[in-house]
């Protein structure tokens, strides 16, 4: 069963995630001249037979994952939403997301910190309430499209405690001007508190192995299609227990127009 903070302890998480997102912006060169300083946006909608969300199983059939970004001057804030279209007595707007991010690079290597906040519109009874996390993504280059990927996330919000990682390999490569291929395979590990706030298992575990892949056409005109698979591999036996099962596999389809 998901559990809340005290009103006072969220303020002080916010107030952390404020200074991280501080930190990023000073440590940022305010007149870099080698950064495409540019404004852009990017509008997507997404349909996949399942909503998987770092291994866990939020739905049981298919979504609609509809997305919005702007980005400039390395910052990028996104809104994003989830459509539960299957589940009985769950359909309709489950998820809403706010991101914003700052994506710094090196030759060879990308550092974005960030913030999300997750927030579950309909939830009763306090079963899901909104949370927000700190997020750091590192990339760092190995030899022509291969790269080592690293996530964290630390919850400043409803789940104190609850900190995620996934780190991993990453291929990112260019197969026709207008074709790319982008995959990775990764294994996450879970605190006990964040396996406890989204398995009900009591336990820092290395909850599961990922293999992740997709192709994207640019159509032209800013207009692009990609199409997506991902299978999360339980890792941790007692979340096979609670889940019922070993493994989880997603399919999705996007739509999307770039500018």
């Amino acid at each position: 069963m998901r559990w809340n903070s005290s009103e006072t302890r969220r303020r002080g998480r916010c107030l952390l995630a404020a200074l991280w997102l501080a930190g990023a912006a000073a440590a940022a060169p305010a007149a870099a001249q080698d950064e495409d300083r540019a404004f852009s946006w990017t509008a997507e909608v997404e349909t996949s037979s399942r909503y998987l969300w770092r291994g866990i199983p939020w739905s049981g059939g298919a979504v609609l994952q509809p997305s919005f970004g702007v980005s400039a001057d390395g910052w990028t804030f996104e809104l994003w939403a989830n459509f539960n279209l299957a589940d009985a007595g769950a359909r309709g707007l489950d998820e809403i997301d706010l991101s914003l991010s700052y994506l710094k690079e090196w030759p060879g290597l990308t550092l974005e910190p960030g913030l999300n906040v997750f927030a579950y519109p309909g939830a009763a009874g306090g079963e899901d309430p909104p949370t927000v996390e700190a997020v750091l993504k590192a990339g760092l280059r190995l030899a022509g499209p291969v790269s080592i990927i690293f996530e964290q996330a630390l919850d400043l919000g409803a789940y104190p405690g609850g900190y995620y990682a996934e780190a991993g390999l990453g291929l990112d490569l260019e197969l026709l001007p207008e074709v790319a291929l982008e995959a990775a395979v990764s294994q996450s590990f879970g605190s006990k508190a964040f396996n406890r706030a989204y398995w009900d298992v009591s336990r820092g575990l290395l909850d599961a192995a990922f293999l992740r892949a997709a192709l994207t056409w640019s159509i032209g005109g800013g207009l692009f299609v990609r199409a997506r698979i991902e299978e999360a591999v339980l890792t941790g036996e007692l979340l096979r227990e609670a889940a019922g099962r070993g493994s989880f596999f997603s399919f999705g389809l996007a739509l999307g127009l770039e500018h």
